[in-house]
């Protein structure tokens, strides 16, 4: 009952957000960020506790703890800037791409590819990627998962599309991306997520522990034959994006975990170059199956339960 009763309010403060945020000055904007991401790591005390227990498994005592505290709260101001800029960006998006979107000689190269598999994780600002591709004359078909509120969702949904962005719904999108595949199209998918082996997600390492991830773009790249790239999208203290792509991978002679091991691996990489913009709340090891050790595996982390277990 207090979740429905939360539903209206905070569909209230999307609206307002929706009116207000596009108008303001970028600079603005980016002190919001600052200001609301460091709030958000000062009270809410859940997520920051999930934050440093995922800094200690990646940096144990290679950082001091003022140093995670540090990344932390950076994770939290950049995870504010990409709540911001889906309001921002739905207005004069043209002319403010142009101004405050860059592109390096890498993603260029990643743009020239069709068909193409565009991977990337929560990190930097996941949500402008497939705004990039719109306005570089590829509309992306992206998987969304669906908000708890409905209200929001559906706000969401369409703030995505003026942008860009062609979402699909997590149920039946494998029938989507396939076809947007096969008509020489773009496809995008966010990895780091879990993933269950039930749901269609395997078991691979990530910083040194087994993580559950999604299967589908290992699966979708063997099937079709289109290469993969992982893509990122960071700003810098004035609100303008750079973005940057990691090597393209191709699926020849690759197995679909193959695949989805090297996308892992190259997420992990960018995540160890610049650990201020990857969202450390984020329960990434939530599950452990029966051959590992709980001990290693952070306080929130739970057993997947056999009849969960990774299928290979």
């Amino acid at each position: 009952m207090r979740r429905r009763l939360r539903l209206i309010p905070e569909y209230l403060l999307a609206i307002l957000a929706w009116g207000l945020i596009p108008f303001l000055p970028r600079r603005v904007v980016v002190a919001l960020a600052r200001w609301g991401g460091t709030l958000a790591w000062t009270f809410s005390l859940r997520e920051r506790n999930v934050s440093l227990a995922n800094l200690d498994l990646v940096f144990g005592d290679a950082l001091s703890a003022p140093e995670k505290e540090a990344i932390g709260r950076r994770s939290f101001q950049s995870f504010s800037l990409t709540v911001l800029d889906l309001f921002w960006f739905s207005r004069f998006t043209e002319s403010r791409y142009r101004h405050f979107v860059k592109l390096d000689e890498k993603m260029r190269l990643v743009l020239a590819q069709k068909p193409l598999i565009g991977v990337t994780g929560h990190l930097g600002n996941w949500e402008i990627i497939s705004m990039m591709y719109g306005m570089e004359g590829s509309p992306m078909t992206a998987v969304a998962m669906p908000l708890k509120n409905p209200f929001v969702d559906r706000m969401l949904y369409r703030l995505r599309m003026r942008t860009g962005s062609v979402p699909v719904a997590r149920e039946g999108a494998i029938r989507h991306l396939l076809r947007t595949l096969r008509a020489k199209g773009v496809v995008g998918l966010v990895l780091d997520q879990n993933t269950t082996p039930q749901e269609g997600g395997v078991f691979v390492p990530f910083f040194g522990l087994p993580v559950a991830v999604s299967n589908a773009a290992g699966l979708l790249a063997v099937k079709t034959g289109a290469p993969l790239a992982v893509a990122v999208a960071y700003a810098d203290a004035r609100g303008v994006y750079q973005f940057t792509a990691g090597d393209i991978i191709h699926p020849v002679d690759r197995s679909d975990a193959e695949i989805t091991l090297a996308v892992t691996q190259q997420l992990e990489r960018v995540i160890r170059r610049h650990p201020e913009y990857w969202l450390w709340s984020y329960k990434r090891w939530r599950y452990y199956r029966a051959c590992d050790d709980p001990v290693t595996f952070p306080y929130y982390a739970s057993s997947i339960g056999p009849e969960q277990e990774d299928r290979s």
